[in-house]
């Protein structure tokens, strides 16, 4: 029986899941683009003294920037780090791959420079995957944002870090490309 009702529950697991997954697109359309830029403010009536500069992480992380490795975005109120390609993790995996380990060592010691909270997103391309592991994509996206916190959190601290899956919602590269 009870073998029974376990085989039942995951059957009807994936099956959510799978159902689930149209209804997260539509939500998905509803929403405004998470990466868009502030609005413009207001001049100041009087000119405030210039807060001290913070440390930027695309100076830190110049000579992984010129390898290739990542990609790094210095806004005002933020700083947005993008390890490039597809090797962070294998296909349907949330296991951070040795060679990339590195590199996520050094986005540490950068972040360890600077102050405020950060996020960890976690993506997958818009193949859906369905396994009793990860029954979607965001499962596997959550699993992955895990993934590189728990790898951060020893320089940066826990309290500074939140990881977000973003499934497919925000591709990084053109899902037609081959990898």
């Amino acid at each position: 029986t009870a073998l029974l009702l376990a085989g039942t529950f995951l059957a009807l697991r994936v099956a959510v899941n799978a159902e689930s997954d149209p209804t997260f697109h539509g939500l998905r359309a509803l929403a405004p683009p998470r990466h868009a830029a502030p609005a413009a403010a207001s001049p100041p009536v009087q000119a405030a003294a210039a807060p001290a500069p913070v440390p930027r992480l695309a100076t830190f992380l110049k000579p992984e920037v010129d390898a290739g490795l990542v990609e790094v975005r210095d806004y005002a109120d933020r700083s947005v780090v993008r390890v490039r390609g597809d090797g962070l993790f294998e296909p349907g995996s949330a296991q951070v791959q040795d060679r990339v380990r590195p590199v996520l060592d050094r986005i540490a010691q950068a972040l360890q420079a600077v102050p405020g909270p950060v996020l960890v997103t976690g993506h997958t391309d818009n193949r859906p995957i369905r396994s009793l592991r990860y029954p979607s994509n965001w499962h596997l996206s959550q699993d992955r944002a895990q993934a590189v916190r728990a790898l951060l959190a020893p320089r940066v601290g826990e309290a500074r870090l939140r990881a977000e899956g973003r499934a497919d919602a925000e591709p990084l590269q053109d899902n037609a490309s081959p990898a």
